[in-house]
């Protein structure tokens, strides 16, 4: 027995149409938007844009040339297909597990391309696994999520799926600090 929203939402999201579901807390909302999400998973891998990082800074005002002898090095920020934005560090816990539950049963082990990042959690391993390449889903919470942005580890380039996870608390949260990072995410990529 499914309830109706959920009869409804899946061939929606399952489409790539744009989806809003309401619902209370354990009726089912996270299996709903990461099954859509895990079969887009099955597909090419994201593409990944070099970036080039200078080692040392630079005055926007007038272009410098690098010291000799400097060589750039090119960081190639991890671009997942997919992204799920919580407001809390358990809300993410809670669904990267049944992510990699779910994925771990699908062939290709895909359990191992769901990255969590959260705050309070160790930042060594969480940029070691956006660095390593392969992540496909990223579920996050808006702090750890910008500050990954900023270091160049994650660019937001190759979403082609954004699920927000109790939309209401997480856009209320400090005055919705994703506002401008959010367009980042090609508008025609884009699902709440």
């Amino acid at each position: 027995w499914a309830p109706l929203w959920q009869v409804r939402g899946l061939p929606r999201l399952l489409r790539g149409e744009d989806t809003l579901c309401c619902a209370q807390t354990g009726s089912g909302k996270t299996l709903l938007f990461l099954l859509p999400i895990l079969r887009q998973l099955f597909g090419p891998p994201p593409s990944r844009e070099p970036r080039i990082v200078m080692s040392h800074k630079f005055d926007d005002s007038r272009p410098k040339k690098p010291k000799r002898g400097h060589i750039p090095k090119t960081v190639l920020p991890s671009a997942p297909d997919a992204l799920v934005l919580v407001h809390s560090r358990e809300l993410a816990l809670q669904i990267a597990h049944v992510a990699r539950s779910l994925a771990a049963a699908l062939p290709g082990r895909l359990d191992d391309h769901v990255c969590c990042l959260t705050n309070g959690a160790a930042y060594t391993p969480q940029r070691a696994q956006l660095r390593g390449g392969g992540v496909r889903l990223v579920v996050a919470t808006p702090a750890r999520l910008l500050y990954h942005m900023g270091e160049a580890n994650l660019s937001l380039h190759g979403v082609r799926v954004l699920a927000a996870d109790e939309a209401d608390a997480l856009l209320c949260q400090r005055g919705g600090p994703l506002a401008g990072e959010a367009r980042q995410v090609p508008s025609r990529r884009a699902a709440a």
